[in-house]
């Protein structure tokens, strides 16, 4: 199976930041100045920063997305970072992946992901012939679930729904045909 695309965290359009705000992007050291500078295309909104994690390696130091490696911390805390893209100035959150169950009936399949506390008014789930694209924010604003789910067989999107509760969101897939599957993702 291929791995997960990377999630690239972005701050809304509407954030508030004080002056100041230091960029929670991992080593970048910018401070966040006016939109006008630090965001939109400003003089200084491109920021350089580490997208993986800190590696601590049989004495050496670097970072997963990087090849560099350095002896010394001083040194692993000065390496340029790898990506480039926008400043993070908002609260990052954490990204999960959350526990999924599902069954089914002759002409649908419940699939439940399990994210206690779902956000309703940022759930973004939307359906397509072969798969299930979702977006959930949970736990009071602090973990992102985003994933795309390919599905064993196809289904009706127009007659397909879901339900935000209080432990998870139950999602029914309307069957296109009336075949058994014998599991939710393609193998």
């Amino acid at each position: 199976k291929e791995p997960e695309p990377e999630v690239i965290l972005e701050d809304p359009e509407n954030l508030k930041v004080d002056v100041g705000t230091p960029c929670k992007r991992q080593s970048c050291k910018h401070a966040y100045v006016s939109d006008e500078v630090s965001r939109k295309g400003g003089s200084d909104s491109e920021c350089t920063y580490h997208s993986g994690k800190p590696v601590f390696h049989e004495g050496s130091k670097g970072w997963s997305c990087c090849k560099r490696k350095v002896l010394e911390f001083d040194e692993f805390l000065k390496i340029k970072g790898c990506k480039k893209g926008n400043h993070l100035f908002g609260e990052q959150l954490s990204i999960v992946d959350c526990r999924k169950d599902w069954y089914q009936t002759a002409t649908q399949v419940i699939l439940s992901i399990f994210a206690k506390n779902t956000e309703k008014e940022s759930c973004k789930i939307s359906f397509t012939s072969h798969a299930v694209i979702v977006d959930l924010k949970f736990q009071n604003g602090k973990s992102l679930y985003q994933k795309t789910i390919d599905l064993f067989q196809e289904i009706t999107p127009e007659e397909s729904s879901y339900k935000v509760m209080g432990t998870k969101v139950e999602l029914t897939l309307k069957k296109a045909n009336g075949i058994s599957w014998p599991s939710l993702e393609p193998t």
